[in-house]
């Protein structure tokens, strides 16, 4: 439920059952949207600078995405598949935080320099 200015009407016949007395709840799909919006404007700005390595942005998206879909989920109410008490969606957001992350941080290591010189014909 919310009561903020932007909040999304929802009928009586659609209201998940212990919200019935709710009539207004938060737009998750304009949060997450505006989220996707906002990180990758960020990290095209950045990845533009041209400091980062490849694949490094990709990480950084994936990562900033579960973060994202994280705190959407965190205000959804409506009724979801459960797996150990805890829905499906936070699941594949904590997954996609760990494999964005870890993306990211082998990402942002150099190849070593044996391996770069074999490229070059050396």
């Amino acid at each position: 439920p919310s009561d903020l200015p932007w909040a999304l009407e929802i009928d009586a016949a659609h209201r998940p059952a212990e919200y019935a007395a709710s009539s207004s709840f938060h737009p998750t799909f304009l949060y997450e949207g505006l989220w996707n919006v906002a990180l990758s404007v960020i990290l095209i700005r950045i990845e533009r600078r041209g400091v980062l390595r490849p694949g490094y942005v990709t990480g950084l998206w994936v990562f900033g995405y579960g973060l994202g879909r994280l705190w959407v989920e965190a205000l959804r109410s409506d009724v979801a598949s459960l797996v150990a008490g805890v829905r499906v969606n936070v699941w594949m957001a904590l997954a996609a935080i760990l494999v964005g992350g870890t993306v990211a941080w082998r990402g942002r290591i150099r190849p070593r320099d044996a391996m770069t010189e074999g490229v070059g014909g050396a």
